[in-house]
């Protein structure tokens, strides 16, 4: 996922966080949990190597979170109304 992709959402998730606080509250969690990931890299690399994992599955959780939320959209299990938001970055 593209950092253009993320900011695109999390603007969206800003700008919509009052008529949906839940969701807004989610996904901060998920960038959250990227940073750390990003950050914790090295660290886990130089300590202890089997943190690694853990980084890398944080590393790959925005793209898991989008995935799962495009496919329950495509599903209608699930409405997300910031899909939009993230498709018209990955167009540019």
């Amino acid at each position: 996922m593209k950092v253009q992709q993320l900011a695109a959402i999390s603007n969206w998730m800003s700008s919509h966080r009052h008529r949906q606080p839940m969701e807004h509250h989610i996904y901060t969690v998920i960038l959250t949990l990227w940073l750390m990931a990003i950050i914790g890299l090295p660290v886990s690399i130089a300590l202890n190597p089997t943190l690694l994992l853990v980084c890398v599955a944080g590393m790959v959780l925005p793209d898991a979170y989008f995935s799962l939320r495009a496919r329950l959209h495509q599903r209608q299990t699930l409405r997300c109304d910031w899909l939009p938001a993230a498709a018209r970055t990955t167009q540019d």
